[in-house]
């Protein structure tokens, strides 16, 4: 089972002006791989041998918040959502908030 969270941002305007720089961000990280039907990250070493799911995280880039589908978050995981939500709180106010809508430990 997954655990879903939004990355909320309090100025739409920079969101909908630097989603490309997201976007590009994202891509960046080590943990991205390609997928067609979202930025999708997998740090677990044996899904890459078609074991099981090939993703750890999706993350879709909606009209004004980022959706975040966790289903494991191995240490490297962790370490990518971190610098990218380090990095966005760098530039703009967010809110990462969970299923419930509450303000999420990220």
């Amino acid at each position: 089972m997954s655990a879903e969270f939004r990355l909320v941002f309090m100025n739409h305007t920079w969101y909908q002006q630097n989603a490309s720089d997201i976007a590009n961000k994202i891509l960046s990280l080590p943990t991205y791989i390609a997928k067609s039907s979202a930025y999708c990250l997998s740090g677990s070493p044996y899904w890459d041998n078609d074991k099981s799911r090939l993703f750890d995280v999706r993350l879709f880039l909606e009209d004004t918040q980022i959706f975040i589908e966790i289903s494991a978050h191995p240490p490297r995981i962790e370490k990518d959502l971190a610098q990218l939500f380090t990095w966005v709180r760098s530039q703009t106010e967010i809110k990462i908030l969970d299923d419930d809508g509450q303000v999420s430990g990220w």
